[in-house]
């Protein structure tokens, strides 16, 4: 497996893409450290017992931060020569979608600015939204469109992109992609 600096491992959900970069990150042999980004909502049993599978898999020795809406605080706070696992981006984005869009790009500026920056190995976790239907409501297109934009915009600084799905990984880097 080579190792990149940054990359971007998307999927869809329940695919195994938090699972594949957890793997890979332990594979490294560095110190990791791993910022959740799921918001925690103690109301919702099932959203409960699935942040509580991640928590329970991951090795007692990483370090670990809950942050959503401080993820480029807490990024820009994090040792430089760790691995980072940001899982994930969905997260992130639901944090944020309340903000104006001019707000929000300016968020995603500073998102891309400390993540191009950090001289660590990064694996970020992301979900890959744009395979479903259209969601009826408003805050549902708004979250696939910033999700789908923000994702993009992070593949083109990515070393690495890598497609998660049930558990197989395929490198979407190593496919030559012709224009039309």
């Amino acid at each position: 497996m080579n190792r990149s600096k940054m990359i971007l491992v998307t999927g869809p959900s329940s695919g195994g893409k938090s699972l594949w970069a957890e793997k890979y990150a332990d594979s490294l042999q560095k110190p990791v450290v791993y910022i959740a980004t799921g918001l925690i909502n103690e109301r919702d049993k099932e959203w409960t017992n699935r942040l509580n599978k991640h928590k329970i898999r991951r090795p007692g020795e990483w370090v670990v931060y809950e942050s959503s809406d401080e993820l480029i605080a807490t990024i820009n706070s994090i040792n430089r020569k760790n691995t980072l696992i940001i899982d994930s981006l969905g997260g992130f984005v639901s944090v944020n979608l309340k903000k104006k869009i001019d707000d929000w790009n300016n968020i995603c500026d500073d998102l891309i600015s400390v993540l191009v920056l950090f001289s660590g190995t990064l694996v970020i976790v992301t979900e890959e939204v744009g395979w479903s239907l259209t969601p009826l409501s408003s805050t549902g297109r708004q979250f696939v469109e910033r999700l789908g934009l923000l994702n993009q915009k992070i593949q083109h600084i990515s070393n690495k992109v890598i497609l998660v799905i049930q558990g197989m990984a395929i490198d979407l880097s190593a496919i030559q992609v012709k224009d039309i």
